[in-house]
């Protein structure tokens, strides 16, 4: 039984790669083949004669995609660009749209190691003779008799958010967190953004992402505390799960 129905299933497959490889055949009648093959009940005629209809469709379709209005070949990326319309006004406003979560959140997050940079001081403590000395943060945080000043000579020394957000004295792990809060917010965002996408469409997810994302981007340029820094950090990975939905 079953070498007699693997014949039978190699025979109609034998007859379904014919009749889609005949330039002739036609969606009628493979519609009409397709309804004996119902009306028998036999699986597998079915299958090959759907994917016989698929293939016509797609070799079809591509004959009409492969030339111009004056049915000339398209051979080059301009002219299939032309063909479909071009690009315009309307495609250069979705590419700002759909780079804006990527690009502002690589402008964000990349150059963090260079915003939490700690610059170079000098040291002079009181009631000796003045002579300046290279010291760290630990030196004279928290040490009323001495008095710390930034090296702007040396190379590391960068106007940051150090100075910006008074980093100077705070621990490690405070300034560490600012990356953990970001990918907090991203961990939240994917788990629920692309839910909300399936549900209500990804147009309103990533226009919402770009809303939120965009007034929070220029408040870092004026931020001036740690929490401030949190909260900025925090929507901004919460925004940027629109990218991915």
């Amino acid at each position: 039984g079953n070498i007699n129905q693997n014949q039978r299933q190699m025979n109609y497959s034998a007859q379904s790669r014919s009749n889609s490889s005949d330039s002739d055949e036609t969606f009628n009648q493979l519609d009409n083949k397709m309804q004996t093959a119902v009306n028998t009940d036999d699986p597998y005629l079915q299958q090959e004669l759907l994917s016989a209809k698929h293939s016509r469709s797609g070799s079809l379709a591509m004959d009409r995609n492969v030339v111009n209005q004056d049915s000339e070949a398209v051979t080059n990326i301009e002219d299939a660009l032309a063909l479909t319309g071009g690009f315009g006004t309307f495609q250069t406003l979705i590419s700002f749209i759909c780079m804006g979560n990527y690009v502002r959140s690589a402008f964000f997050y990349y150059p963090l190691p260079y915003f939490e940079l700690f610059p170079e001081y000098t040291c002079v403590k009181a009631g000796t003779d003045g002579t300046p000395y290279s010291c760290k943060p630990e030196d004279f945080c928290e040490k009323s008799d001495v008095v710390a000043t930034i090296d702007w000579e040396a190379e590391t020394s960068l106007n940051n958010w150090v100075q910006q957000l008074e980093l100077t004295c705070k621990s490690s792990q405070a300034i560490g967190f600012i990356g953990s809060v970001y990918f907090i917010g991203i961990m939240i965002s994917v788990l629920t953004l692309p839910r909300a996408s399936d549900l209500y469409g990804r147009k309103w997810v990533i226009l919402g992402c770009q809303l939120i994302q965009f007034p929070i981007y220029f408040w870092t340029f004026w931020m001036s505390t740690l929490m401030e820094c949190y909260m900025c950090f925090f929507i901004m990975g919460l925004g940027f799960g629109g990218s991915i939905s």
